[in-house]
């Protein structure tokens, strides 16, 4: 059955032939600790160690020793002994190293691809899509691509690959990447990268995210739940100890739904060993607070030991809160690596043989790989795969999901050695109870009833039980049950089974422990071999508290007598030391099992989650992809898709499509006209199409004539007697709105161009920001003999000289001036004058052009307008007090009377024209033009004074 060559099998177990092997210590300590963080921290001082972090178990803290090495062979006693004399330290362990190995293989050569069927459903365009065999339309499927047509992919799922590391950033993850979900326990730190080296030793964890969640585009592969969000928590590169496992089962239980686990103790076929305290914590805390109290859900891969191996010495795949996740090969047979063992609960597909085909995965430097293997590539399909029936159900306990796993792995093909229970449950060691058929999970995962609560039943054997084994014998040790039904405590009364327990102690007499095999035997007569050979299992000291587990009796009444058979396949002898029965399972029979197949709907296939149409695990002929019920055609708006018996929708509005392109309608539902292929909405005056109504044409909004939608600002034409408004049919007489008033007629009219309220077309009372208000209008620019005024953002008049001015009234801002006036070098309109009113507050206007002054005028001679202001105004300011001072003032004197007089030669007779009447000289000067005399000499004041 298992075709492996002898040399293989040897080279492969080869190191398995050391029986003890010595613990490796760390230099990390787990301290329980009331008080709190801070507490904890001041303690860790107190006594030389480094406070690392808090644990996500309340209480526990990690601690680490910076003086004592990261392994050794020698516990730190010194240390240890300093942390338990503290009295605030409830309990301190010493970290011990575990030797936890991935399930995956040593990659074969890849092996030729043969060609695939095509689809009529239309497949993701990813590029190695078509090598994914396992998700193919043919016999060895997982029945994946019926549920990506139901439109389930995983959306709102969280699932969280606990390895070496994630390649977060791979551009077929990094969209669906969670950084909530993801850790680095070796590192200490929120970044999950793998350790790069030259091997690309830490690709594992990147391998098994690919399988779950790689999206569905053009590159690379496509995840089973590839909507689903993924996260990585690296802990297998560096020392694993009980708190760095216990610590990432445990991490954020509230916002992780699905923890996949590809690795555990060594496959040597000797070693037996399982979770430590804060590992087991994890997972019974998982599963009674974990999301919200549904419980976290764990899956685990079984093991690549092989048929020298059983992964009931592992004590990860047997407990009763993993879903234990075995391998089938392309050819449906249980690969070479596999182990058995009646813990295991399903299997999905993985490779097989060299020229068997593997599975096709995302890979470390952003590349893709054909070549995952192991149990290791099985266990990440399982989670993706759950990842579906929790989108379809998000309120799935831990235990329905265990129940419906049960119920949707299929038996039929399988090359298996196979019971069948007395509940008619077909199971096997070497797969559990079958090949997750995702199609069945996810149907009845939809209108599931949770399972009733968790009962625990515990039987010690009768008395007088043989405890003595001796060589090539078989003892066989009884104990009879009633299911604890009498027992005073109701948490205890157990009818319906789940998993059953033997917990044994075992001493070795004589021979090896390898040598020793344990079946058990239900009232019903089931059989389930819970502990099978293992040849390379040399080990003399026997079983301590060892907790073996089978799945082969779901569903059966515990009450009755069980029998326990230990046997020695060689001249082992040994001892028995103390056995307890404990039964798993719930008060009242769960409601999912009791549909028999004779309940069934008629278009159901055998079996059946209820005896509704929508209950059929599998149809006759189709299902309907809206309402999942089984029908013999396909009824209209829907056409069928033969290969996947699934009804899809027709296009919108189609009554009847073309089944190759159903985007083309043949027929169209009723109030719907055919054009162009497509079917488009009549409906009457006053109504509009309301795509989200069964009754497609819905009345207008009251205040519409015509719409596009039934709001009232949904208007295209307005009834009788309103007025359009953005959209919206008001009524005039009541309100309008901005930039509106009502006329006479009481109709709603614009204001004009510019204004933001108003009372009518000419009188505006609010402008809008680009416009300036001017005698009740607003304007965009003031108009000749204004300026716009920013303060109060109106036109305001210039000064009454100016014919235009810049920036304000003052006689300084004018740009040009009114006739009779002239435009000084200060920018004021000065009055044109004559040489004889030189002494006034005019400017000489002279057109004679051998003036070299000609119509220049400026504030400086505006102190009195004349060289004998001037004079007076030097005379007014400067107080000689010296004969020195003296001097220069005759001398200033002497030469400004030397210019008076030249030029008043010059214009003695000039040939000048009155730029204006000398009536209206004085008469056109407005008063407040200048300031006083004072006021004109204090402007320029500082100018003489410099």
């Amino acid at each position: 059955m298992y075709n492996i060559p002898l040399y293989l099998s040897a080279i492969l177990f080869s190191f398995s032939v050391w029986n003890i092997v010595a613990e490796e210590y760390s230099n990390s300590w787990a301290v329980r600790i009331n008080g709190g963080h801070e507490v904890a921290n001041q303690i860790a001082k107190r006594h030389g160690f480094k406070f690392v972090s808090q644990t996500p178990f309340d209480d526990i803290y990690h601690f680490k020793s910076p003086i004592h090495p990261e392994r050794s062979r020698r516990a730190a006693t010194y240390h240890h002994n300093k942390l338990k004399s503290d009295p605030q330290i409830l309990h301190a362990d010493q970290q011990v190293i575990k030797t936890r190995h991935k399930r995956d293989l040593v990659e074969p050569a890849p092996s030729s691809e043969s060609s695939k069927p095509e689809l009529s459903y239309s497949p993701p365009v990813d590029p190695y899509w078509s090598h994914q065999w396992y998700l193919q339309a043919t016999e060895t499927t997982m029945n994946v691509i019926p549920a990506w047509i139901m439109g389930v992919s995983g959306k709102g799922v969280v699932v969280s690959v606990l390895d070496d590391g994630l390649e977060y950033k791979h551009s077929d993850l990094q969209a669906n990447y969670d950084p909530h979900a993801s850790f680095d326990y070796n590192s200490e730190d929120t970044d999950p990268s793998p350790r790069p080296d030259y091997s690309n030793t830490n690709k594992h964890g990147t391998r098994c995210a690919g399988e779950i969640a790689a999206l569905k585009n053009d590159l690379c592969i496509t995840g089973i739940a590839f909507n689903s969000s993924i996260g990585g928590i690296r802990m297998l590169d560096g020392a694993v100890t009980d708190m760095v496992e216990g610590s990432s089962l445990g991490y954020r239980p509230q916002h992780i739904d699905i923890y996949s686990s590809s690795w555990g103790p060594e496959d040597d076929g000797r070693t037996v060993d399982g979770p430590g305290s804060l590992a087991k914590k994890a997972f019974e805390d998982g599963v009674n607070r974990g999301r919200s109290g549904l419980g976290s859900i764990f899956v685990w891969a079984s093991g690549n030991g092989g048929i020298h191996d059983s992964c009931n010495c592992d004590g990860y795949a047997l407990s009763i809160y993993t879903i234990s996740v075995s391998s089938v090969s392309q050819s449906n047979d249980s690969p070479w690596y596999s182990e058995k063992c009646s813990s295991t609960l399903t299997s999905t597909y993985s490779s097989g043989q060299n020229s068997q085909g593997k599975v096709i995965s995302t890979d470390l430097k952003n590349s893709c790989t054909t070549q995952h293997t192991g149990t290791s590539a099985s266990a990440p399909m399982a989670a993706g795969i759950l990842a579906l029936a929790l989108e379809v159900n998000p309120h799935l306990t831990w235990r329905d999901i265990q129940h419906l796993v049960v119920l949707s792995s299929r038996s039929n093909g399988l090359h298996g050695t196979w019971t069948k229970n007395a509940m008619g449950y077909k199971v096997s060691p070497e797969f559990g109870f079958g090949v997750l058929d995702t199609y069945t999970l996810i149907n009845r995962a939809r209108n599931w009833i949770t399972v009733g609560d968790q009962h625990s039943c515990s039987e010690q054997p009768d008395a007088d039980q043989p405890m003595s084994l001796s060589g090539k014998n078989t003892i066989l040790i009884k104990t009879t049950t009633d299911g604890c039904n009498y027992s005073q405590e109701k948490d205890t009364h157990v009818n319906s089974l789940e998993h059953v327990q033997v917990i044994l102690s075992l001493t070795i007499n004589s021979g090896t422990r390898g040598k020793i095999e344990i079946s058990l035997c239900s009232p019903a007569g089931t059989k389930s071999v819970i502990l099978q050979n293992r040849i390379y299992d040399t080990n003399k000291q026997g079983f301590n508290q060892w907790p073996l587990m089978s799945t082969h009796f779901w569903g059966e009444r515990p009450q009755g007598e069980w029998q326990l058979s230990i046997t020695s396949t060689d001249y082992t002898t040994a001892t028995v030391g103390s056995i307890e029965f404990v039964f798993y399972g719930t008060n009242e029979q769960p409601p999912s099992l009791d549909c028999i197949p004779d309940s069934c709907h008629s278009e159901c296939i055998s079996s059946c989650a209820n005896e509704l149409s929508s209950g059929c695990d599998t149809c006759k002929n189709y299902r309907i992809r809206d309402t999942w019920d089984c029908v013999t055609e396909c009824p209209s708006g829907y056409y069928p898709d033969t290969i996947n018996k699934v009804c899809l929708n027709c296009s919108l509005n189609c009554n009847k499509c073309n089944s190759t392109h159903p985007t083309v309608c043949v027929e169209c539902k009723q109030n719907f006209t055919l054009t162009n292929n497509s079917c488009s909405p009549l409906c009457p005056a006053g109504s509009y199409f309301n795509h989200d109504s069964d009754f497609h044409c819905q009345p207008c909004h009251e205040s519409c004539l015509a719409c596009i939608g039934g709001d009232n600002r949904e208007c295209t034409s307005c009834s009788v007697g309103l007025f359009p408004l953005d959209g919206v049919c008001i009524d005039p007489v009541t309100e309008c709105g901005d930039r509106m008033y009502k006329d006479s007629y009481s109709s709603c009219k614009p204001c004009p161009l510019g204004c933001l309220r108003c009372t009518s077309h000419d009188n505006c009372l609010e402008c809008t920001k680009e416009s300036h208000s001017l005698e009740h209008m607003c304007n965009m620019d003031c108009p000749g003999g204004f300026f716009y005024q920013k303060a109060t953002h109106k036109c305001e008049e210039c000064h009454p000289t100016c014919l235009t001015c810049m920036n304000g009234s003052d006689p300084t801002d004018c740009l040009t001036c009114t006739d009779g006036y002239q435009l000084s070098l200060e920018k004021a309109c000065l009055p044109c004058c004559d040489f004889k009113h030189l002494l006034t507050a005019c400017c000489n206007c002279t057109r004679d052009p051998k003036v070299s002054f000609k119509n220049t005028c400026s504030l400086i001679k505006l102190r009195e307008e004349s060289l004998l202001g001037e004079l007076r105004y030097i005379l007014m300011h400067t107080k000689p007090n010296t004969l020195i001072g003296w001097l220069v003032a005759f001398f200033v004197i002497l030469v400004i009377g030397v210019i008076f007089l030249f030029f008043s030669f010059l214009y003695i007779f000039p040939k000048t024209k009155n730029c204006c009447p000398k009536s209206k000289v004085y008469n056109a000067l407005p008063i407040n033009h200048f300031q006083s005399l004072e006021d004109m000499q204090e402007m320029n004041f500082n100018k003489y004074e410099s």
